[in-house]
Formats: C-alpha cells, sequence, structure tokens
C-alpha cells in the first residue's frame, strides 16, 4: 500500500509554473501558424483559432491563480492534498485517467500530419495543443505517483546495485551487437547484396503498435496483481485465446493486394490464387487428394507441407479462401506460444507484449505484400509452419528444462518436430547440430541427464523421420532426402560456381528449379522457379543468375555465406520503428534510404541511428533478463536464431522471407527488456513494492503449485511420433 498520503508541496511547485509556462508557449505558438486570409477575423486570425488561444490563456490563468493560492494558503493546499488522497479509489481512478490522457496525448502529438487526412489543415492548428495537453497529463500523472507513492533514490541504486550481473552480462552483449554493427558498417558485410536470393530487411513494426503493445502489456500486470496466484492459471488462459482471437482478425482483415505467390484476383471467384512455389505446393497436394501421390508420384521436398495441404483441403473442401482461413488460425497460435515462453521467463506482460508484436508485425507483412520480399499468413508457403514449429520445438524445450524429471516425455517430441520441420525447411537440419551442442553447453556439469537428452533426441528426430526416409530410399535409392535437393539446388545452381566446380546437373534441374521446392520433373522445375525481386510497387520480378567472385575457391565460398549471414542478422535487427514520428508502413518503407529499399546498402541517418542503438540496448537488456530468469535456457532462442540463420547462409539466401521462420525471437528479446525496464520505473515510485518479485518467479507451474502430473513416457512419444510419419508417408495414395 502507498505509505505518504500527502500532495508532494515541491512537485506541486514545480508543476504549476511548469504548466503555466507551457501553455503560454502553446498560445505563442498557435499565434505563429500561417493564418488563413479567407476565414481572417480579427488580426488576422479566424474566429476559432481566436476562441481557442483564449480557452488556453484562461487555463493558463487558472494555474497561475492556483499557484498564487498555494503560496499564500499552504495549509489548505495541504488540508486539500490531504482529503484528496486519503480517498483511494478516486486517487486511484484519477492515476489511471491520467495514464490514459497521456498515452493518447503521446499517440497523437507523435502522429504525423498526413494520418489525419482531409482533417491535416486542423491537425497541424491542434498539434500546439495536443503536446500542450500531453505534457501536462504526464507531469499530472507524475505528481500523482509521487504523492501516492513517494520515492526513494537511494534504496532504488542499492536495488539496483544487486543486479549488477545482469547488468555486466546484458553491457557484454550490447557491446557484441555494436562491434558486429561496426564490422558491416566498416567492411559492408551482411549490406552488400549478392546477386542470388538477396532479400529485404523484415517487416517493420509501426511506433503506434509498440505505444498498444506496451499499454496492453502494462494493463495485464496490473490485472494480474490483483488476481490471487491460483486465479492466474485461468487469467493465462483468457490472454491466450484473446492474443489468439486478436491474430486471427487482423491477419484475416488485413487488406491483402497480392503477391508473387498469390497471383490475382481471377475470374471467375476473384479470389488469390497460389503461384510460383506455392503453385507447386498446390498442385503437390491435389494430386495427393486424388490418390495419384504427392506431386503426381514424383520427387516432393516438402512432404510434410504437402501433408499438411492435404490434411486442410480434406477437411476444409477446394475453396481457397477457406483454406487460407484454416491455415490463419493454424498459425496465430504462434504469439500464442510466445505469450507462453514470457511465462516461462517469469515475465507475464513481456510474453503478451512480445505476442502483440507478432501480431502486429504479421499484419503488416499481409498489407505489404506486394511491395516486401516476404511470405506471410496468407500464403500455401512454408515459412510460417517452419515458424509454428521452431518456436514449439524451443518452448518444449523450455518447458523440459523447469521440471525436467517429470517431462522426459518432451525431448523426444521436440526432436520429432525437427525432424518434421525438416520435410518443411530444410535449412532446419542446422538445427540438429545446434540443439545437442546447446545442450552439452547447458547440461555439461549433468553428464547423466545430457546423455540421457541427446539419445531422446535423436531417437524422436529419426522416429519422425524414418517412414519418409524408407520411403525415398525405395524412389530414390537414396534415404536421406535431404541430399537431392543439396546437390541440384544448393550446390549446382548457387554454390559450385563460387568454387569453379561444373556441376552435373540432369536436365530438369537445368530449368533452374526452385531452390525451396525442387523437383526433377520438367513441369514442376519451371512452375518452381523463384524469381529475385526487384523492389518495384507492380511486385515484379526477374531472375538473375548466381554471380561467380573472380577467384574461386574455398575462402570465396566462405565469404559469400558469411555475407549472407550477416546479412540475416542485419536484416532480422531492423523490425523495430526508425523514427520518432508514428508514420504509416508505407511512408516507413518508402522513405528515401530506408531499410527496405533493394539496393539499400547501409545508409543511415542520425535519428535511425539513435532508434538503432536504442533498440540493440533493449534487446541486450533482454537478453540478460532471460538469462537471469532461467541461466542458459535463457539463451536458447537467441541460439535457434543464430543457428537457423546459419542454415539459411550455407544455402545462400538471406533476408525477407528466409528469416520468418525465426523472427518470433527478437520481439520476445525486445519485450524482455522493455519490460524490465517498465519495472525499474515502477520500483522507482515503489509501486508494487510488496510483491515486487512475483513476476520475476510466476509461471504457468507456480500457478499450479502442489498439484502432480504423471511423467511423460518418452518411448510412448517415439512411438507415436513413428505412427504419424507412418500416415504422413502413406496419406497420399488414401484419395
Amino acid at each position: 500500500m502507498p505509505e505518504q498520503r500527502n500532495l508532494d508541496r515541491r512537485a506541486v511547485i514545480i508543476f504549476l509554473p511548469l504548466s503555466t509556462l507551457e501553455g503560454l508557449l502553446t498560445v505563442i505558438a498557435i499565434g505563429l501558424i500561417n493564418p488563413d486570409p479567407k476565414n481572417a477575423w480579427l488580426l488576422g486570425f479566424s474566429k476559432q483559432r481566436l476562441m481557442m488561444m483564449a480557452a488556453i490563456f484562461a487555463i493558463v490563468l487558472a494555474f497561475a491563480a492556483l499557484l498564487v493560492w498555494m503560496i499564500r494558503k499552504p495549509l489548505r493546499v495541504e488540508a486539500a492534498g490531504k482529503k484528496l488522497l486519503a480517498k483511494r479509489r478516486l486517487a486511484s481512478v484519477l492515476t489511471w485517467l491520467f495514464g490514459l490522457a497521456f498515452a493518447l496525448g503521446l499517440a497523437l502529438a507523435l502522429l504525423p500530419a498526413y494520418r489525419s487526412g482531409a482533417l491535416q489543415a486542423y491537425f497541424l492548428r491542434l498539434r500546439p495543443v495536443i503536446i500542450w495537453f500531453t505534457l501536462v497529463c504526464g507531469q499530472a500523472l507524475l505528481l500523482l505517483l509521487l504523492s501516492r507513492y513517494g520515492i526513494d533514490l537511494e534504496q532504488w541504486r542499492e536495488r539496483r546495485r544487486s543486479e549488477r550481473s545482469l547488468f555486466v552480462f546484458s553491457m557484454i552483449v550490447f557491446g557484441a551487437m555494436l562491434l558486429i554493427w561496426l564490422l558491416v558498417a566498416w567492411t559492408g558485410l551482411g549490406i552488400k547484396p549478392d546477386s542470388a536470393f538477396w532479400n529485404q530487411a523484415g517487416t517493420p513494426l509501426m511506433g503506434i503498435q509498440l505505444l498498444i503493445a506496451w499499454w496492453s502489456a502494462f494493463l495485464l500486470w496490473r490485472v494480474a496483481d490483483s488476481v490471487e496466484l491460483s486465479g492466474r492459471k485461468r487469467l493465462d488462459i483468457i490472454t491466450a485465446i484473446v492474443i489468439w482471437l486478436l491474430a486471427v482478425l487482423v491477419w484475416k482483415f488485413t487488406p491483402f493486394f497480392g503477391d508473387y505467390f498469390a497471383s490475382g484476383l481471377h475470374a471467375p471467384n476473384f479470389e488469390h490464387y497460389p503461384a510460383s512455389d506455392a503453385q507447386v505446393f498446390d498442385v503437390s497436394a491435389q494430386f495427393a487428394l486424388i490418390g495419384q501421390g504427392y506431386a503426381n508420384s514424383s520427387l516432393v521436398s516438402r512432404p510434410f507441407f504437402t501433408f499438411f495441404l492435404t490434411s486442410i483441403y480434406t477437411l476444409f473442401g477446394n475453396d481457397i479462401d477457406t483454406i487460407i482461413n484454416a491455415q490463419i488460425m493454424i498459425y496465430a497460435l504462434i504469439p500464442v506460444i510466445l505469450y507462453g515462453l514470457g511465462l516461462e521467463y517469469g515475465k507475464r506482460p513481456a510474453g503478451l507484449f512480445a505476442g502483440l508484436m507478432l501480431v502486429f508485425i504479421e499484419g503488416n507483412a499481409i498489407a505489404t505484400s506486394h511491395i516486401v520480399q516476404r511470405t506471410n499468413a496468407r500464403l500455401l508457403m512454408t515459412e510460417m509452419p517452419a515458424a509454428l514449429m521452431l518456436i514449439g520445438i524451443t518452448w518444449l524445450l523450455t518447458r523440459w528444462w523447469h521440471a525436467p524429471e517429470r517431462r522426459w516425455g518432451l525431448i523426444p517430441l521436440a526432436g520429432g518436430i525437427l525432424g518434421f520441420s525438416t520435410m518443411v525447411r530444410q535449412n532446419t537440419w542446422a538445427l540438429l547440430l545446434a540443439i545437442p551442442v546447446f545442450a552439452g553447453f547447458a547440461l555439461w556439469r549433468q553428464r547423466r541427464s545430457l546423455g540421457k537428452f541427446l539419445i531422446w533426441f535423436v531417437l524422436g528426430f529419426f522416429a519422425a523421420i524414418a517412414p519418409w526416409m524408407v520411403r525415398s530410399a525405395v524412389t530414390t535409392g537414396n534415404p536421406l532426402y535431404i541430399l537431392g535437393p543439396f546437390r541440384y539446388v544448393v550446390w549446382g545452381n548457387r554454390l559450385s560456381d563460387l568454387v569453379e566446380t561444373t556441376p552435373t546437373l540432369p536436365p530438369a534441374a537445368r530449368l533452374t528449379p526452385d531452390p525451396d521446392a525442387s523437383t526433377l520433373t520438367p513441369t514442376e522445375a519451371i512452375l518452381a522457379q523463384t524469381p529475385t525481386y526487384t523492389g518495384t510497387p507492380e511486385a515484379q520480378f526477374t531472375q538473375q543468375p548466381p554471380s561467380t567472385p573472380p577467384g574461386g575457391g574455398a575462402l570465396t565460398l566462405a565469404g559469400v555465406v558469411s555475407n549472407h549471414y550477416a546479412h540475416n542478422l542485419v536484416a532480422s535487427s531492423l523490425v523495430f520503428p526508425p523514427r520518432l514520428l508514428f508514420h504509416d508502413i508505407f511512408h516507413l518503407m518508402d522513405e528515401p534510404d530506408s531499410y527496405w529499399q533493394l539496393d539499400w546498402q547501409g545508409q543511415i541517418d542520425g535519428e535511425r541511428i539513435v532508434f538503432l542503438t536504442l533498440a540493440l540496448a533493449v534487446l541486450a537488456l533482454g537478453i540478460g533478463s532471460a538469462w537471469r530468469s532461467r541461466r542458459a535456457v535463457g539463451l536458447l532462442p537467441l541460439w535457434m536464431w543464430l543457428s537457423y540463420h546459419g542454415g539459411t547462409a550455407i544455402a545462400r539466401t538471406s533476408g525477407g522471407r528466409y528469416i520468418v521462420p525465426v523472427e518470433w525471437v527478437l520481439p520476445l528479446y525486445f519485450a524482455l527488456g522493455a519490460w524490465l525496464m517498465t519495472l525499474w520505473g515502477a520500483d522507482l515510485f515503489k509501486i508494487n513494492a510488496e510483491n515486487e518479485t512475483a513476476d520475476d518467479h510466476d509461471s504457468t507451474d507456480n500457478a499450479v503449485a502442489g498439484r502432480t502430473r504423471p511423467p511423460f513416457k518418452p518411448w510412448l512419444v517415439c512411438m507415436l511420433l513413428l505412427a504419424f510419419g507412418a500416415l504422413m508417408t502413406t496419406a497420399d495414395r488414401f484419395g
């Protein structure tokens, strides 16, 4: 409970003169706006402007009179303050009202004039008033917080000193980030385009969306603080449902203007039909529906995704809009699982913050699909299901680490999902090595647990892919289904030139098949040609052959792969707002030298440098927060992010749609960092001081404390994975 129940007199003495001065400056600013001669009434001003200036001046006089009264009657002011703060509910309501008003005013003050449309002229004249309103509400909020809760800087500093290890770890991470960016700026690594599958930065988040996500997280925090520990499980379920519904609604109703992978609108139904890679996947599933086997019984490089499409076609019919809606409902689980990761790291509001950011990012991707090289939930492409599978693996492994003895079954399940993911995006093969390496790092002192982890993880992985390996061995003579696409597509079309090796390709492969959906039949090879985006508003594409750097050899190959890897890191980190003003998504992308211009090669102005540095600092704090909550396990999402980007770089692909499967990682760490800063601010005013560490240790397990659950049987999970893999392998023969 707040201890101090009197208005802070020093704060009031500062607040009133400051608000008075700001009001006078507002009147002057309104008067300096160029008048419209047609509406001139007195002194060149219109009646409306004079009335507005008079109203503000009257409020300024009221502030001045209140200041004089306070100076002359300090005892009465003190009595009035005590009376106000003694009414706790009223004081709380006033605090919330000023907080909401400040947030609304801030959003309007940072809104560019063009976003007001036909009311732009009125908005420009009202902007000084909006700024003054925002300042007054913010200062009043600060006054109430100081009066209700007080402030103890020495105690606050002492608490921050106890977090020295967090600061040190975060500073090391931040320093590493700055070094990477300095290396990029100095050498051009990651920003000098390669001619092969070099795509733009990730889809940006708008400033207003970031504010909405943070405010929603703050509201959840205050609600959760008023709920008993036993009731927070129910609150988590409600929050997860709300996130899912919001994702479905935003992704479904965001205007979609078409994409290279979804041409149209086409008669007679005027729907967006699959094109290019998406058409290959769709046709492959259609053949399975009539019992002729995936891809008409020819080679399939994305069998699990084809099985996924076959399944939803079987359940929902052939109407493309219905299929897209069903797909959206499945992909909407990604921000829900992101919320679950926030719970695992002990930060419920940060989970909501991250989930909402991802909802908005995906909505922006849908809205800009005609101008950005990215796939989204409205397309029949492999990146979104890969994202769902990778975040699912991360959540399962994090859950296991929280209570390993009761959850060994999660390890083969995570391995099995990884196995299935290799039949969706072949880049995920990189994680087959990366995850055991991470486990070795995290469990190096627990050799028995490490050995058990590795055994069950590998067994789960091969239980999932074994049926398809058998089918691949029967149809191609090679059980390792990745070798064909890697040999003919990755090596033959992208890497062999770099080491001056003459590839030996079958005729079909020389048709430049899709790097992500390669088939060896001539028709599918033509359909699967993957172009490079030109950056024009019409979303035209042209195919560019891989360049052959002079010299060749292993060093050239390493340089090109490193360039793509650095580009993945750069493109992923540019998702956060680069400007102070709340621009819309199209202005952010269309401004000169924006990150999302295809020819962007590192041009950056001072404002974007500031906001990029701030974003990196918040990310570093988030990584430090996750490390403090779960130690090595807190770094698992970061490791997944780094490892997957390595898998795409080896395939000589980067940016754009290639970063989508791990695009959820940075919003998670950003939310953790931003929420840590929010808690520091609340702690400064001693808000929630009696329960200040609840969020750090409250998780889904705490909400069900005292309950026991039967352990997962890992051998049973492996059997189920094997059965499901067999079903996937034979499902194309049921038509």
